[in-house]
């Protein structure tokens, strides 16, 4: 197939490896896709906006909306086969969406990434994670486009939110059904995180075990 990938970079001041938010602009048959991967795409086009606006962070950040999502991961498994960049990624952060409101979930991690929930614990406004999604997702047939790259071992977190499902891959997921508090949660992740991890000495902290996870009320609880 050929796809049609969106890629963006937004230079640091070092050099060293990038950090990489990643969304996808296509949607199923019939459906307008405006929170699958709607959401994701204006998540990241609105990063973009806020990070011009500001001073340059240490290391590059990455923009990448890929095309082919739904008929198999096609644009991010030929941005990973043969970008030239895709060898300066070190952390990816994908952005999807299973419904049309709810919170944004974090549900799913690369392998020993205690390190990476500490830093989303110490700066990503009202997290909303499980580290039992992680188990019953990697026991489920789905796939994102973040499966590729964590098959190849890349550091990685996946954001979604899957209230209002009914709506998921169908003719009614429109603009004019789409929660704006959804959108804000994805938002506040991607700036968030992007400012942390793209402004540390070392963009990805090194591996460590895994953690146990949980949000209580308005606390989030990991150990």
């Amino acid at each position: 197939a050929h796809v049609r990938n969106i890629v963006a970079r937004r230079r640091g001041k070092e050099s060293g490896s990038a950090l990489m938010l990643m969304a996808h602009y296509d949607s199923r048959e019939l459906a307008p896709g405006a929170s699958d991967d709607g959401y994701g795409t204006a998540t990241l086009l609105e990063t973009a906006h806020a990070l011009a606006a500001s001073p340059p962070l240490r290391h590059d950040v990455i923009l990448l909306i890929t095309e082919g999502e739904e008929q198999g991961l096609l644009g991010a498994r030929a941005f990973l086969d043969e970008s030239p960049i895709a060898h300066e990624v070190g952390l990816v952060l994908n952005f999807e969406a299973r419904g049309d409101r709810g919170p944004a979930i974090m549900f799913q991690t690369s392998e020993r990434a205690g390190a990476l929930i500490d830093v989303l614990a110490s700066v990503a406004p009202h997290v909303a994670a499980t580290s039992l999604s992680q188990e019953v997702y990697r026991r489920m047939p789905n796939d994102t486009d973040l499966t590729p790259w964590l098959r190849a071992g890349y550091p990685a977190m996946n954001f979604a939110n899957v209230d209002g499902f009914g709506r998921y891959h169908q003719p009614t997921d429109t603009v004019w059904n789409a929660d704006a508090a959804t959108l804000q949660h994805h938002g506040s992740y991607a700036l968030a995180l992007t400012r942390a991890f793209a402004d540390r000495d070392v963009l990805v902290p090194p591996a460590t075990g895994d953690q146990v996870y949980f949000t209580a009320g308005t606390v989030f609880v990991h150990y």
